[in-house]
């Protein structure tokens, strides 16, 4: 298993696309939190916190979603997975695999994203006037939460990926799901909100306890129930059928 691990990080950091989004990720949590500072005004709001400084993070969840899709699917494409699947006697050693590697990487680029943008907030803030405030109650729960969302993202976009097995498939219908889907279910029929996978997932970062439909511990715990569940079925239809 560390062998095909090793394999997959090989794959997975040589691969131009996956370089691209990393940097779009970067670009658009320091971006987005410079520009929240910029745009406000620190008379009306002289103490910022640090939600203000991740919500390009948060944003940035959509890139890593993208990812895992094209972990998968991007091999379907090109049919690089059939020497891979020829080489490891179980297709769900590959599988997991691709997850572990995806899932490390997804929480090492979400970990630094999120340093990189606090301490954006943080310079451009002391130069605009600005109080930035870190010992909120609420600062390790949006840090975890905001981490936690962007591996669960990657997991979800993983197993949309397995399943469907072709990349701009599986992307469109994860952005639908993820963008449109669910925030129209919820609207329209307010007591599905709660079962919504990614909608409760957002339990992770909010910061009034008030507004949880489960809880941020219940909440993540559920979205990351259904992410296994929809990796399994992936991993069944990758076994069972041919590449």
């Amino acid at each position: 298993m560390i062998n095909q691990i090793r394999s997959e990080w090989v794959k997975i950091r040589s691969v131009r696309s996956t370089l691209s989004m990393m940097a779009a990720a970067v670009g658009l949590a320091i971006g987005v939190a410079a520009l929240v500072i910029i745009v406000a005004n620190p008379t009306e709001t002289p103490t910022l916190g640090i939600g203000d400084a991740l919500l390009g993070v948060q944003m940035a969840t959509m890139l890593f979603c993208v990812l895992g899709v094209q972990v998968i699917g991007q091999e379907y494409r090109f049919n690089t997975i059939r020497p891979t699947f020829s080489t490891v006697a179980s297709r769900s050693r590959v599988i997991v695999a691709k997850l572990v590697t995806l899932l490390g990487v997804v929480t090492a680029v979400a970990a630094a994203l999120v340093g990189l943008a606090i301490a954006a907030a943080a310079l451009i803030g002391s130069a605009q006037g600005f109080e930035f405030d870190l010992s909120a109650p609420s600062t390790w729960h949006l840090i975890v939460g905001n981490i936690a969302i962007c591996v669960l993202s990657a997991a979800f976009g993983f197993a949309i990926g397995a399943i469907v097995r072709q990349p701009i498939a599986g992307v469109m219908i994860a952005l639908i799901w993820s963008l449109v889907a669910e925030n129209l279910l919820g609207g329209l029929v307010p007591k599905t909100a709660k079962w919504l996978p990614l909608s409760s997932a957002q339990n992770l970062v909010s910061a009034d306890s008030s507004t949880n439909l489960m809880g941020p511990v219940a909440g993540g715990l559920y979205c990351a129930a259904i992410m296994a569940g929809l990796v399994a079925f992936g991993s069944w239809r990758i076994a069972t059928t041919d590449a």
